[in-house]
């Protein structure tokens, strides 16, 4: 009923994006509860820039004026993201 209303009324509506940074995997614990040391970061792997471990967040708007013609079930287009 709301996506109906967002067609009709407004002709769109807003997506929110966000990227979350991963969290690092921690070990399984192999046995009555022990823990291994992490282990030291392999040679020759390269570590992600800062700039990828931030949060990012934008949000964009979606024309909707196509499902609006009979017998439309779907729609691509592209978005700038803001």
């Amino acid at each position: 009923m709301k996506f109906e209303s967002n067609v009709t009324d407004q002709n769109g509506c807003w997506i929110y994006l966000d990227r979350i940074v991963p969290k690092e995997e921690e070990p399984v614990a192999a046995a009555a509860g022990a823990k291994k040391p992490p282990a030291p970061p392999a040679k020759g792997k390269v570590s992600l820039p800062t700039e990828e471990l931030k949060p990012t967040f934008g949000k964009a708007w979606i024309n909707l004026t196509q499902l609006m013609h009979p017998g439309a079930t779907t729609l691509t287009q592209r978005v700038f993201v803001q």
